[in-house]
């Protein structure tokens, strides 16, 4: 594989973790919703977070991204066999279309994490037709 090629893999499957975990914790931290209660004099407004609103099953769509991100980057990176580009090629296809499923809620989010996944595909299948010799 050539260097450029490698340095764009890992530098892509990097980003996929780092946004992957970000989704996570942006889960448990970042208020996305306004909840009200009560009424009368003793209205009150807060906000709530994902998990915080919709419980601990939401962490299965949120977790989602990074178990995909580490299966695909180790096909990519501890295997150079066809099989191994196919599944991540496949892996990231999945990961696509959970995306369109969930696009008016959290696939938005999901975005980075598959553009990243596909960046890190395409190098590898393009440093897998490279003659041997070739450092390009």
């Amino acid at each position: 594989m050539s260097r450029t090629a490698r340095l764009f893999q890992l530098l892509s499957l990097c980003g996929a973790v780092l946004w992957s975990v970000g989704l996570i914790i942006g889960g448990y931290t970042v208020p996305v919703y306004d909840v009200s209660g009560g009424h009368g004099r003793h209205h009150t407004v807060g906000h709530a977070t994902l998990v915080g609103e919709n419980g601990n099953g939401v962490l299965i769509a949120l977790a989602l991204p990074l178990a995909i991100t580490v299966v695909v980057g180790t096909l990519l990176m501890l295997s150079r066999r066809p099989w191994a580009l196919i599944s991540a090629g496949s892996l990231t296809a999945v990961l696509a279309f959970v995306n369109l499923l969930a696009m008016l809620t959290i696939g938005i989010f999901i975005v980075p994490v598959t553009a990243a996944l596909v960046i890190a595909c395409v190098c590898a299948l393009v440093s897998s037709t490279q003659p041997v010799g070739d450092t390009v």
